[in-house]
């Protein structure tokens, strides 16, 4: 591992961000099966997300259950989206927080600041952020190499 005095957290976050899976100006949408757990329920369900980026959720009645998995699907399309590095993060500087088997864990400050992502192997692992007062944690256990980068195939995401 590297001593702390040598982690540079932008450049190791930058790599990690243009590492990502996006979508080019062709997406045409995708669908999947999606479960929620709630209060001991579960709620079993498919989605699509179009290339609208509106989500359907099919198969779930409760209307809570489903604007939640909607909110969800919203957060993982907009991040396939493919924007420049600079243009999202250049008022932003990232400072280490501790690096572990996990990962290197670092925070914002300047434009978000408050955010918290960790970043292994060149994928980010876990994201932390505050979005129009509410928090959202996402921890990703697994990836696909998709051939043109690294997109999350099974995460745990909380608000």
């Amino acid at each position: 591992m590297e001593s702390l005095g040598e982690i540079n957290c932008k450049e190791i976050f930058r790599k990690a961000y243009e590492n990502r899976y996006t979508w080019g100006n062709d997406f045409y949408g995708y669908q999947g099966k999606c479960t929620s757990f709630v209060n001991n329920n579960i709620y079993e369900g498919n989605f699509v997300l179009g290339n609208d980026f509106k989500p359907i959720i099919q198969e779930i009645e409760d209307e809570k259950i489903v604007k939640s998995i909607a909110s969800q699907l919203f957060e993982v399309s907009i991040h396939r989206v493919k924007r420049e590095f600079e243009s999202v993060h250049s008022e932003n500087n990232f400072n280490l927080l501790k690096n572990s088997e996990s990962g290197i864990e670092m925070s914002v400050s300047g434009k978000n600041q408050g955010d918290k992502y960790r970043v292994k192997n060149d994928c980010i692992n876990m994201v932390y952020r505050k979005i129009h007062g509410t928090i959202i944690e996402i921890f990703v256990e697994e990836f696909i190499d998709t051939g043109y980068g690294f997109l999350s195939k099974k995460y745990c995401s909380q608000q």
